[in-house]
Parts: C-alpha cells; sequence; structure tokens
C-alpha cells in the first residue's frame, strides 16, 4: 500500500469514485475540487481535468483509449473529455427520464469495447452508451423483481462484456449480458 502524492496542485478535497487505466495512471473523481485529478503510476499528480464552471459535483470517472468519461451527480450529465488536451469533446444528458437523460446518474464503467454504462440511480437503471455518447440502450426498470432496482450503485465490466450491477437496497449484485439480458444474481 502507498498513499497518492495529493499536495500543492494535486490536493483532493472530497474524493468519490477512482479510475486504473492501463498505464496505471489513476483518475480521480473530486467533489470538493469540482475535477478529476490525475496521478501517475508513482502516485505523483500529473493533471486536473475540468474548471471554469465545467463540473458541479463529479462523483465518477471511467477511462477508455483517448477519452475521460465524468458523471457529474448535479448537472445530471456525462461529459466526456479529450484525455490529452482535457478538452470537452461532448455532453450527454441533462434531467430527465427519457433516453439519454439522467436523474441524479452516480457511476460510471466502460467495457472493452469502449462502450459506456451509466449507472441512472433516481430512475432506476443503467444506460449503454457509445464510446462517442450515442444512446444505445437502458439496462433495468424500477422495481423488486429479478432485473430490478431499487438504489442502483457501483458498475463494472468483465473481459466477457458481462455488466455487475450493485443494488445497495437489495443489497445484491446482478450480471446481465452485453444485451441487457439477467444472467444471474449473488447476494
Amino acid at each position: 500500500m502507498s498513499f497518492l502524492k495529493d499536495r500543492g496542485a494535486g490536493s483532493l478535497g472530497d474524493p468519490s469514485g477512482i479510475w486504473v487505466s492501463d498505464d496505471d495512471t489513476k483518475y480521480v473523481a473530486d467533489m470538493q475540487r469540482r475535477q478529476v485529478v490525475a496521478y501517475d503510476r508513482d502516485d505523483r499528480f500529473v493533471r486536473a481535468y475540468g474548471g471554469k464552471g465545467l463540473f458541479e459535483k463529479p462523483v465518477d470517472v471511467a477511462v477508455f483509449e483517448k477519452r475521460v468519461y465524468v458523471i457529474d451527480m448535479k448537472k445530471h450529465s456525462l461529459f466526456i473529455l479529450n484525455r490529452d488536451s482535457g478538452g470537452l469533446i461532448k455532453t450527454v444528458g441533462g434531467k430527465g427520464r427519457g433516453e439519454g437523460e439522467f436523474f441524479r446518474p452516480t457511476h460510471v464503467t466502460v467495457d472493452f469495447l469502449g462502450n459506456v454504462f451509466v449507472t441512472d440511480a433516481f430512475n432506476f437503471r443503467i444506460q449503454e452508451f457509445s464510446p462517442d455518447g450515442r444512446f444505445m440502450k437502458i439496462i433495468g426498470f424500477h422495481g423488486d423483481r429479478l432485473g430490478g432496482f431499487a438504489r442502483p450503485k457501483g458498475l463494472a465490466a468483465d473481459k466477457q462484456d458481462n455488466l455487475y450491477a450493485v443494488d445497495a437496497a437489495f443489497e445484491n449484485v446482478q450480471i446481465f449480458d452485453k444485451k441487457g439480458q439477467l444472467l444471474l444474481f449473488f447476494g
């Protein structure tokens, strides 16, 4: 175990989510800073993403190739940034219940093909997007049956493109295939 060297420009205020990329760079969503802070493989500060009011409450981050995906809970949005420049590529979402809209999104993950999955917490579902932010499908629904969610939280994808979704109310993990069909659950 070691600590991130979060001093000076790399100081963290209220970290919420973390992603470790293939090159061992750590990306930390920080709600107090309203930025995503990156540290290299030796845990030294590299750069910060966001600024000038871009994020209001960044709660999670995921990285795939040259893109950084950031979930902002207060802005009900998914931000897609250029990994090298930090520039905004696209904003997806906004407050709502329709396809591609969110109500208090909390988590983001990316599968090995670059597809992006967002926990749309207060709409009780997960939404899938292409790497460029195009809506693809909804997974799950509000309910207490298998495949449903009451308080969806964390997400992860495995190498077979299965999606693992945690529900804090049911205290379980549901596993969905790439078509969005429930395979099994545990917990």
